[in-house]
Order: C-alpha cells, then structure tokens, then sequence
C-alpha cells in the first residue's frame, strides 16, 4: 500500500481517520505473510496498541503496516508516511529526530553467526571474513564502524556484502541472511542475540555458531517511535509501552 497521506498525525488526526499506520522493516519475527492475514510479533503489539486506542476513544481502530528498509523507516515517519514506526534501534541521532517509547527489548547484543567449522575467536578475527547484512541495516552500520576500528589497529577489515536481491523477501530478513549461513549458501552473518537464540531452534539443521564471548556492539535497545511534532499521540504510546510487554 501507499502511504496515508497528509493528515494528521496527533491522536485526534489517527482517530478520525479511524487507522493507524505502522511502518516496519521486514522480519520473519516481526511481521510475516500468512493465508489471509499478517503474523508476527509486530502484528500483535500493533493490534493491541490499535486496541487500546479504540477502547479510549470509543471509536473502532485499524492497523496499515508499511514495509520499508532500516534506513527507510525514520524519513518514512517523518514525511507523513506513517505515524508511527516499529523496532527502531536507539541512537544519540536518532533520539534527537523522533520519540522513542519505552523499549520492547534491552541489553541486545550483536554477534557474528557462522558456520559451525569457522567459529569466531576475537573481533580481530572478524578481519578478512566475508560478512553479508542486508543494505543500510543496523547491522550494516555495526560492520562498517568494526572495520574503521580493525583499520586503526592494522588489521584487515571484514569483506562486507550488502545484500539488496534475494529470491524472496525473507531471504534478505535478519532471520533469512541466518538460514543461508545454515544452508551453506554465505560464509556469516550478523544477528541479533535474541533473534539468533529464537531462530536457532527453528532449523532443520545445527550447522551454525557465535561466540557468545565476542559481540560486534551490546546493551543496545529498541523501541517504536513517533514524531516529535505529536505529542498527545506520543504520550498515549508511551503510556502503552510503558506497561505493555513483548515476549519471546
């Protein structure tokens, strides 16, 4: 779908439109096509928030989701594409353009998944490996600092691919870019340490590995966000988060 045009995106704005627009990132976790409906976690903070902001207006609620790219999410928000955007990784830039809501998820870690005959020993092994991430993902970010790092200490930085084509859209999801180091079909990949730990016990096959003791980047978080440019709906999603809890 396209985008909900130009109205508003305060609370009052979503409720006469009846609809509340969420853009997210592609995530076998988050949000996956299933036989007449949406699956996933995402999905099910997304209705209930819809929910809750149904039963406090008195007026029924809907739910569009949006799939763009990491990078995509924040300017999507912001040109009115969305009101709010879903699992955005906190930074000090990224505080100072949106609101970020309480976090659905603290303390992530970011390891290095490979195959389970090239485990990782330090982060200055990572140098040389040939380390696939989707485009301007979070992840891809992570590498490329890794590297001016590895650089600095005369080592050779990681052979990043920044994979744009796949077969399927999930090929190129965090959990997808796992699978193909699974099957053979990459040398490694960066995950997050919940998605990996959740992921893992899915495959048909344990041909995979981190090294718990080694992580690209810890302690990071990730929230939904809003405009700054709306405060009564940012306060309703803050006062949702703020008690509404995400399981795994």
């Amino acid at each position: 779908m396209g985008d909900i045009g130009s109205g508003k995106h305060d609370l009052d704005g979503i409720v006469e439109r009846g609809s509340l627009g969420v853009v997210i990132a592609p995530s076998q976790t988050y949000i996956r096509d299933a036989p007449g409906r949406l699956h996933g976690k995402a999905v099910d903070v997304a209705v209930a928030l819809a929910a809750a902001l149904s039963q406090r207006s008195g007026r029924y609620i809907g739910v569009d989701f949006f799939m763009k790219g990491d990078e995509e999410l924040i300017p999507y928000l912001l040109a009115g594409g969305a009101d709010i955007a879903a699992n955005v990784r906190l930074t000090f830039a990224r505080d100072e353009q949106v609101a970020f809501a309480p976090p659905i998820r603290t303390g992530i870690r970011e390891f290095v998944v490979t195959r389970f005959d090239e485990p990782l020993v330090s982060l200055e092994d990572v140098g040389g490996r040939v380390i696939h991430v989707r485009k301007n993902s979070d992840h891809h970010l992570s590498l490329l600092r890794l590297n001016e790092q590895l650089v600095k200490i005369n080592r050779p930085p990681a052979r990043i691919v920044a994979d744009e084509n796949a077969r399927t859209v999930a090929d190129l999801t965090d959990e997808g870019l796992i699978d193909r180091v699974n099957d053979g079909r990459i040398p490694a990949t960066l995950a997050d340490d919940y998605i990996y730990d959740r992921w893992k016990k899915g495959l048909s096959f344990d041909r995979i590995t981190v090294n718990r003791d080694v992580a690209v980047s810890q302690d990071s978080s990730i929230s939904w966000v809003t405009r700054k440019d709306a405060p009564n709906w940012t306060a309703f999603v803050k006062e949702f988060f703020s008690t509404h809890k995400l399981t795994f």
